[in-house]
């Protein structure tokens, strides 16, 4: 009984103690947890919502890597699959980072990629048009072109039977057709019934056919041009009248002593134009009759080759070379009719060829308000009733100044001697103008040539010339 007694309260000792025990672990739980879950709610209120968003995929990692572990433990998964899982959940964070960081970018690029799209846009447009332009203006040249000028002349020459007038002294006449990229036709006739080249001329009241030519572009360097044209030689004729300063041409440009006026400036052949894109330099090359303009046949065998090589290093200047050979058949000539002609150089002479030559230089610069032109020639030309060919050199130099801007002064210093073995031919002209551009493609232009010769001859020259283009 006393024994029973003792266990009794020993017992009862012992759950008191357990009771105790169990109320000190609950408390400890209970207050322990409530202030780490406080610590814990008070490092998440101070670390960034960005430091939040990288921690949870490194929370699901390790959530997911203890998960495998358990896994292993219990022999559910073995090692290497394990080892699998792990490396598809780490590509799985991979993916969704990468995935995050896309979509920011999306928004940051997205101004710039929206700019970037309408630049194309507007890029492809202007490509679009631009072709719609060339197609256009492709389709335009295509199209028959008719085009001209006229010039209408008032002269005054102090020359022995020569009296005041007005005169037609040019109407031309352009037609220009372009059949494709390669094949196109220019003609040139003369409506005003002068000569073709002499403004000062109305010996010749046909209707003239200047150029008629088939222009073949048979590379982007060389074209071929077929029928009748200007040959490629000096710098005046090749420019046209309508282009001169002065309103006539020069005399070295166009005289009858070596057979170089109106007809003989043109003529029937080939022509071969070669210019690179990027070149400063034009090469032309011609073989014709020789006979001039609008003749059927050629008298000899022999063609005339003409040849010019023009430099222009810049938009102001053009430095040129030209040079001109060939033969012309005259018949035969009597003594008395050579005597007459040429005087002691006269003499007879029979039917045959006779040489056609002649070389030269040419320059033009225009910048700004100045403009300076000039050429040199060198000629050499058989004739019938001749005993020696007649040789003969000259030249001109000429400059303008734009005084406003429609009113130009020109100056003009031409001198020739068209038989180098008698001084006495020498002839020079003094030549002052003004030319008045009034509207676009007219101009009015006053010429006046003090005329220097040996004899002194009364044949100073004015003119006044209206110029309109259509």
């Amino acid at each position: 009984m006393h024994f029973n007694i003792k266990v009794k309260k020993y017992l009862e000792e012992k759950v008191k103690s357990i009771a105790k025990l169990t109320l000190i672990l609950y408390s400890l739980v209970l207050f322990g947890g409530t202030a780490a879950a406080a610590e814990k709610e008070t490092l998440a209120e101070k670390q960034p919502q960005a430091i939040e968003t990288q921690e949870k995929p490194k929370a699901k990692k390790a959530k997911k890597e203890n998960t495998l572990k358990r896994y292993v433990k219990k022999g559910k998964l073995s090692e290497a699959e394990a080892a699998k899982i792990k490396e598809e959940i780490k590509n799985e964070l991979k993916n969704e980072i990468i995935s995050e960081i896309k979509a920011e970018l999306k928004e940051e690029l997205k101004g710039d990629v929206k700019a970037d799209v309408k630049q194309e846009i507007q890029a492809e447009a202007k490509i679009e048009k631009s072709k719609e332009v060339e197609i256009a203006k492709k389709s335009k040249e295509k199209e028959l072109s008719i085009s001209g000028y006229t010039q209408v002349q008032y002269t005054d020459n102090n020359a022995a039977g020569n009296s005041s007038s007005f005169n037609i002294a040019r109407t031309r006449m352009i037609v220009k057709k372009k059949v494709d990229d390669k094949l196109s036709f220019f003609l040139q006739t003369n409506l005003s019934g002068n000569a073709a080249n002499n403004a000062n001329s109305s010996s010749n009241p046909k209707l003239t056919l200047l150029d008629a030519t088939v222009n073949y572009q048979a590379t982007p360097d060389l074209e071929i041009k077929a029928g009748q044209f200007v040959i490629p030689y000096g710098l005046e004729v090749v420019l046209g009248p309508k282009n001169l300063y002065m309103i006539n041409y020069s005399q070295v440009g166009a005289n009858a002593d070596h057979e170089i006026l109106g007809d003989d400036q043109r003529d029937t052949g080939l022509m071969f134009i070669h210019k690179k894109k990027e070149s400063p330099f034009t090469y032309y090359l011609s073989a014709t009759n020789g006979e001039g303009i609008n003749r059927r046949n050629d008298s000899n065998d022999s063609k005339t080759v003409s040849g010019k090589i023009s430099y222009a290093p810049n938009a102001f200047w053009q430095i040129g070379v030209s040079a001109l050979s060939g033969k012309r058949y005259k018949a035969a000539s009597t003594a008395a009719a050579g005597i007459a002609l040429y005087g002691t150089q006269g003499g007879a002479t029979p039917a045959q060829d006779f040489k056609r030559n002649g070389t030269g230089f040419d320059f033009k610069y225009k910048k700004d308000r100045w403009y300076w032109q000039g050429e040199y020639q060198w000629l050499r030309t058989g004739l019938a009733g001749r005993i020696n060919d007649l040789k003969g050199k000259g030249g001109y130099l000429q400059g303008g100044y734009m005084m406003t801007k429609t009113l130009e002064l020109a100056l003009k210093e031409d001198i020739f001697t068209p038989d180098t073995d008698n001084s006495a031919t020498k002839r020079t002209i003094h030549a002052a103008g003004l030319n008045w551009y009034f509207v676009k493609n007219a101009k009015w232009q006053i010429l006046y040539e003090n005329r220097k010769e040996t004899p002194e001859v009364k044949n100073d020259f004015w003119a006044s010339q209206l110029q309109l283009e259509f």
